[in-house]
Protein backbone atom coordinates (compact mmCIF):
# COMPACT_ATOMS: atom_id res chain seq x y z
CA UNK A 1 0.00 0.00 0.00
CA UNK A 2 1.28 3.45 -0.86
CA UNK A 3 2.26 5.80 1.92
CA UNK A 4 -0.07 8.76 2.17
CA UNK A 5 0.02 11.67 4.55
CA UNK A 6 -2.95 12.79 6.58
CA UNK A 7 -3.19 15.96 4.49
CA UNK A 8 -3.18 13.99 1.25
CA UNK A 9 -5.83 11.62 2.59
CA UNK A 10 -8.01 14.52 3.74
CA UNK A 11 -7.62 16.21 0.35
CA UNK A 12 -8.64 13.01 -1.42
CA UNK A 13 -11.65 12.56 0.84
CA UNK A 14 -12.73 16.18 0.28
CA UNK A 15 -12.34 15.73 -3.47
CA UNK A 16 -14.41 12.55 -3.33
CA UNK A 17 -17.13 14.30 -1.35
CA UNK A 18 -17.14 17.14 -3.88
CA UNK A 19 -17.37 14.67 -6.76
CA UNK A 20 -20.35 12.97 -5.14
CA UNK A 21 -22.02 16.32 -4.48
CA UNK A 22 -21.60 17.43 -8.10
CA UNK A 23 -23.04 14.10 -9.29
CA UNK A 24 -25.95 14.36 -6.83
CA UNK A 25 -26.81 17.88 -7.97
CA UNK A 26 -26.56 16.77 -11.58
CA UNK A 27 -28.94 13.89 -10.94
CA UNK A 28 -31.40 16.15 -9.11
CA UNK A 29 -31.57 18.73 -11.88
CA UNK A 30 -31.33 16.36 -14.84
CA UNK A 31 -35.08 16.16 -15.38
CA UNK A 32 -35.95 19.60 -14.03
CA UNK A 33 -36.48 22.67 -16.17
CA UNK A 34 -33.87 25.27 -15.20
CA UNK A 35 -33.72 28.96 -15.88
CA UNK A 36 -30.59 30.52 -17.37
CA UNK A 37 -29.16 31.60 -14.00
CA UNK A 38 -29.51 28.09 -12.57
CA UNK A 39 -27.89 26.56 -15.66
CA UNK A 40 -25.02 29.03 -15.40
CA UNK A 41 -24.45 28.22 -11.71
CA UNK A 42 -24.47 24.48 -12.33
CA UNK A 43 -22.07 24.89 -15.26
CA UNK A 44 -19.78 26.95 -13.01
CA UNK A 45 -19.88 24.18 -10.39
CA UNK A 46 -18.96 21.55 -12.97
CA UNK A 47 -16.11 23.67 -14.35
CA UNK A 48 -14.69 24.25 -10.87
CA UNK A 49 -14.82 20.53 -10.18
CA UNK A 50 -13.05 19.72 -13.45
CA UNK A 51 -10.33 22.25 -12.58
CA UNK A 52 -9.87 20.62 -9.18
CA UNK A 53 -9.67 17.20 -10.85
CA UNK A 54 -6.96 18.55 -13.15
CA UNK A 55 -4.97 19.74 -10.12
CA UNK A 56 -5.22 16.27 -8.59
CA UNK A 57 -4.11 14.73 -11.89
CA UNK A 58 -1.04 16.96 -11.82
CA UNK A 59 -0.27 15.93 -8.24
CA UNK A 60 -1.00 19.39 -6.90
CA UNK A 61 -3.58 18.25 -4.36
CA UNK A 62 -1.41 19.29 -1.39
CA UNK A 63 -1.44 22.90 -2.57
CA UNK A 64 -5.21 22.69 -2.95
CA UNK A 65 -5.56 21.39 0.59
CA UNK A 66 -3.28 24.11 2.00
CA UNK A 67 -5.33 27.01 0.60
CA UNK A 68 -7.52 28.84 3.15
Amino acid sequence: MARITREEFEACMAFGAAALAVADVGALVADQPMDRATCDLFEELEIAHHRLRALFDLGEDVSVHARP
